[in-house]
């Protein structure tokens, strides 16, 4: 596995970049930018809480560990699929009726028929069964765990930066030095006896104190002039010192680079693979919803069709048993009329009766008290139980009319008025008569053509037919 060094708030690169990557395949949502801001510390102390880590924002060795150390724990943080993978699947996702495969889901697809007996059961459609196929060959094609081909030199190089020795100048040792020191002896030495032979040349050729002096400064004279370079050559060590330095950085980071590129491209064969997973599995929902839902309308659709048909009998049943009752009623109605006729005709019958003996007793009374107008007629009542509005009159004139308060008139002497009703009213209330024979007996009398109409008269009929006789009072 690579190797990652430890970042915190403000540190930025490519380590920077892959921990946002990583903390994104978690379910984070950060720019990939390589810059460790605020919003990457938010997202790495919440991490480290959710996994039990030290929560200080600072990704070390447990941080990395927690979040490399598991193409485990990335897996499951990806949806798996549904078919011989990652168990985690089954929580990302709900299975569509059925599952893939699953009898066990098969068998509560099974619905059974409530009318017709048997069962209708859902099979799975070509469609469906090559969706499933497609994911099965998906599966098979997964990438395998990340293989790093860099790490063991990266690590040499590590190595080798980490143990480097603090850097220090041995003038001595350094073998420039050594060229230049050797080169300015020798030339002091010959500037030293140049010197020298000049100044014996000055005294005849003999040699002298003068001369060894002047030769000795020579000498010291380019000596100085190597001490001169010693900076120099100082400063030249530490820039190598540097650049070897800044070389195994380079080299270490061309390396890192090559392991980013190698791991990038492994992820983004991961990312693929997992995109192309989703799309078949998303293709097999939708075939599976479709065709199970077709399953369900088609089998709705005959229950429905069953449900009609039942209810199309139910209501012919009701229809023929109503037609029944109809008939019966009918019948019923027709007995019932016909009694009432019946009882209707006994019923007028009884009141003839109960009228022409209330008009016999009036007539015998009339007789008894009138005896000089014995062979006067009386106003005949009407004999139907249900009086005519307009009776014919009697062609024949009354040869000896009843007084009246108009009596002796020519146009009055066969009219029936008030007083005459009111006259025949206590007469008949006298003789004991009911309500009910005053009623019919007045309402023939109203209603004959002699009777001259009067408002109160018939006021005073109605009252007498709700139960109150007011006239003659």
């Amino acid at each position: 596995m690579a190797t990652y060094k430890q970042v915190g708030y403000g540190s930025q690169g490519s380590d920077v970049k892959t921990l946002q990557q990583m903390l994104n395949s978690n379910g984070y949502k950060l720019s990939v930018d390589g810059i460790f801001g605020s919003k990457t510390q938010a997202a790495v102390k919440d991490y480290q809480q959710k996994n039990k880590l030290a929560v200080d924002g600072i990704v070390g060795k447990n941080t990395w560990g927690s979040l490399t150390g598991g193409t485990e724990n990335k897996a499951k943080a990806k949806v798996a699929a549904p078919i011989g993978g990652d168990k985690n699947y089954a929580q990302a996702k709900p299975a569509a009726p059925g599952g893939l495969g699953s009898d066990k889901n098969e068998a509560k697809a099974k619905v059974a028929s409530p009318i017709g007996g048997g069962d209708s059961t859902y099979q799975k459609s070509d469609a469906v069964s090559k969706a499933e196929e497609l994911i099965r060959q998906q599966l098979g094609q997964k990438p395998g765990e990340y293989q790093s081909t860099w790490q063991n030199q990266l690590d040499e190089a590590m190595k080798k930066i980490l143990n480097r020795e603090e850097f220090s100048y041995d003038l001595n040792g350094d073998a420039l030095y050594q060229q230049y020191k050797d080169q300015y002896m020798m030339q002091g030495q010959q500037a030293m006896l140049d010197t020298m032979g000049q100044a014996q040349a000055m005294t005849g050729g003999y040699g002298n104190s003068y001369a060894q002096s002047v030769g000795q400064q020579a000498y010291q004279s380019h000596l100085q002039q190597l001490n001169d370079i010693v900076p120099e050559l100082y400063q030249m060590a530490l820039d190598k010192y540097r650049m070897e330095g800044e070389d195994l950085y380079n080299q270490y980071g061309i390396l890192a680079d090559r392991e980013d590129q190698d791991y990038g491209r492994h992820r983004d064969q991961l990312a693929d693979w997992n995109s192309d997973r989703d799309f078949y599995y998303n293709q097999y929902q939708d075939e599976r919803n479709f065709d199970y839902g077709k399953y369900q309308d088609d089998r709705n659709f005959k229950y429905q069709q069953d449900r009609d048909a039942v209810q199309d009998r139910q209501w012919q049943d009701q229809f023929q048993y109503q037609k029944d009752r109809d008939q019966i009623g009918d019948q019923q109605w027709l007995d019932q009329f016909q009694y009432q006729k019946d009882r209707d005709q006994i019923g007028d019958d009884q009141w003839q009766k109960e009228f022409d003996e209330a008009k016999r007793r009036y007539d015998q009374e009339w007789e008894k008290e009138n005896p000089s107008k014995k062979s006067d007629p009386q106003p005949q009542p009407n004999p139907q139980p249900n009086p005519q509005p307009n009776p014919q009159p009697n062609p024949q004139p009354d040869p000896d009319p009843k007084p009246g308060p108009n009596d002796g008139s020519p146009d009055n002497d066969n009219k029936i008025t008030y007083e005459d009703v009111v006259e025949m009213a206590a007469q008949l209330r006298k003789k004991g008569a009911s309500k009910n024979d005053i009623y019919q007996y007045l309402s023939s009398v109203i209603n004959s053509p002699d009777y001259v109409p009067n408002n109160s008269v018939e006021q005073d009929l109605r009252e007498l037919k709700s139960g109150y006789v007011g006239i003659g009072r």
